[in-house]
């Protein structure tokens, strides 16, 4: 399976909880594909954890968390998948 589009935006959709990324999924691309991913996953969770949100704002803080959640659970697929298979990242 190749990645969809444009390959930033395929990490967002990860994140946001569009495409669901667990092991099944993750069989379906080439290492290269999983390396670009892990990559721009990592990229990802990095600026979800740079956005600055009001401590009033429950709701916005709840939508932070979980989206950062969906990123680290994939990442975590990932590097479980990588070490398996033998892929290098």
């Amino acid at each position: 399976m190749t990645i969809p589009g444009n390959p930033k935006q395929f990490a967002r959709d990860i994140a946001d909880g569009f495409f669901v990324f667990n092991q099944a999924t993750c069989r379906q691309f080439t290492p290269a594909e999983l390396r670009s991913i892990y990559r721009l996953l990592e990229l990802v969770a990095r600026e979800i954890r740079a956005e600055q949100i009001a401590l009033e704002e429950v709701v916005e803080i709840q939508k932070r968390n979980m989206r950062l959640s969906r990123a680290n659970n994939s990442l975590l697929f990932i590097r479980n998948h990588a070490k398996r298979y033998g892929v290098v990242l």
